[in-house]
């Protein structure tokens, strides 16, 4: 049998995550991988700045026949804000570390529970207080997703990967702003892509 590679969205309290195999992924407001139409993402009101989505925890899950998986990294196709955010009302986020020779990924024991008000908005992943303990002190900032590109990826793991388990994970945020679009968007292309031997 080759290589299986699936995408995993890890949810649930820290440090005992579930990890949830997915095949799309749902930005809401709540720590759930499939919302359905609950929870959606809110605009802000004039004079309150960005609403968040709750970050989205991702990881690839390796197994089947392989010698060896590198290099996994992400990059999306480049319309997001056009797409979802038109008048740049928002964007697509994804955390980056100060160090990144590993890749720009952390291990799941490191995990944290995605958080915020519930049906409002999430917290910032390098929110000082509330952020994701891995990255709110870098000085690295989130990266624009839009700015991602298969020749410019996001570099998650770089580790030999020799048998099955599973990869480094990232984050994942939208921030919405005053005057965003309202109402259910039209899905979008996102790439995790890895070398396999």
């Amino acid at each position: 049998m080759a290589e299986v590679i699936a995408v995993d969205q890890l949810t649930g309290p820290s440090g005992t995550p579930v990890y949830n195999e997915v095949t799309a992924i749902r930005f809401c407001t709540s720590d759930n991988h499939a919302p359905g139409l609950t929870t959606p993402c809110k605009v802000p009101p004039a004079g309150v700045g960005t609403y968040y989505s709750y970050w989205i925890t991702l990881c690839l899950d390796y197994s089947g026949d392989f010698s060896l998986i590198n290099n996994m990294r992400f990059w999306g196709p480049g319309n997001i804000a056009a797409t979802w955010f038109p008048g740049d009302k928002g964007r697509m986020v994804a955390a980056r570390l100060d160090e990144a020779s590993g890749g720009n990924g952390f291990l799941a024991t490191s995990y944290q529970q995605s958080s915020g008000t519930l049906g409002l908005t999430g917290h910032a992943i390098k929110d000082p207080t509330n952020g994701h303990a891995v990255y709110k002190t870098q000085t690295a900032t989130v990266v624009n997703v839009d700015t991602l590109n298969e020749s410019a990826p996001l570099i998650i793991d770089t580790r030999n990967i020799t048998s099955p388990g599973k990869s480094k994970c990232f984050l994942l945020q939208t921030e919405q702003y005053v005057g965003a679009a309202h109402g259910e968007l039209t899905p979008v292309t996102l790439v995790a892509a890895v070398d396999v031997v």
